[in-house]
């Protein structure tokens, strides 16, 4: 599945970039995926407001980001909730 209008060139090129990006793609639904992809795409931004440039790792946050809600399933409920 391909993420709806997010150039892969604006994401990290490390391998596992790649690698973590494939597993989110693979097993979220495009929804939740395309959340993840965005979640990265403000993180940054958030990071430049807070004046944190300097202090985050760019690469830790795309995983964070991308693999934030690895496991969200449509038929399960956030936290175990019924």
């Amino acid at each position: 599945m391909a993420l709806s209008r997010t150039p892969r060139a604006a994401l990290p090129s490390a391998p596992w970039a790649t690698d973590a990006l494939d597993l989110t793609t693979s097993e979220e639904t495009p929804t939740v995926a395309n959340h993840s992809v965005r979640s990265w795409i403000f993180a940054p931004m958030l990071a430049e407001n807070k004046n944190l440039t300097d202090e985050v790792d760019e690469s830790l946050l795309f995983a964070a980001t991308v693999l934030h809600d690895i496991g969200v399933r449509r038929n399960t409920h956030a936290h175990g909730a019924p």
